[in-house]
């Protein structure tokens, strides 16, 4: 069984993890990037390409954001949590964005599609819908456990160690 301390105590194991989910999240953003380089956001055949490379291109973040949220829970670092909690959201609302916008893309697409085409373009535009869809699901559940405790537990900040009370402390007041 994995020893949740271990994570914990470890700085240069957390570092580790952390440096895998970087990794993770800038690779895809890099290739997705240059596959979709120049930028032609007034196109709509290439905003069609880019929902399906970003579509296919969000795999290696989703198990980014899923080792964060284990090892930023497990390590007790609520920083971290917060941060992968609203990357999470920020993902969710440009997916539920980008899908509203690729539904409406594909149904002005659809008109000017050859009837040869026509059933790869239906099966590329459910897939991307689909995949999409999934990627909400899991952006969703990785931000909920990013923001939430353990089952019956309040997240907070880990506790400090207590102050002494004046008495404990040895001081000796004059009086008068």
């Amino acid at each position: 069984m994995f020893d949740q301390t271990a994570i914990r105590d470890d700085a240069a194991l957390r570092r580790l993890l952390y440096l895998c989910v970087f990794l993770f999240l800038a690779i895809p953003a890099i290739q997705a990037v240059t596959q979709l380089w120049p930028l032609q956001v007034g196109n709509i055949q290439w905003r069609f390409t880019a929902a399906t490379v970003l579509s296919t291109a969000l795999v290696l973040p989703a198990a980014g954001l899923v080792l964060g949220a284990v090892a930023a829970r497990l390590s007790g670092q609520k920083g971290a949590r917060l941060t992968i909690g609203i990357l999470s959201t920020v993902l969710v609302v440009a997916l539920l964005a980008g899908t509203g916008n690729f539904v409406l893309d594909a149904l002005q697409l659809r008109e000017v599609v050859p009837t040869a085409a026509m059933s790869g373009f239906l099966a590329t535009s459910a897939r991307v819908i689909l995949m999409c869809s999934l990627f909400i699901v899991a952006f969703t559940w990785v931000a909920v456990v990013s923001f939430t405790g353990r089952r019956g537990q309040r997240v907070s900040a880990p506790r400090r160690a207590a102050r002494p009370r004046v008495e404990d402390a040895g001081l000796v007041m004059a009086t008068e």
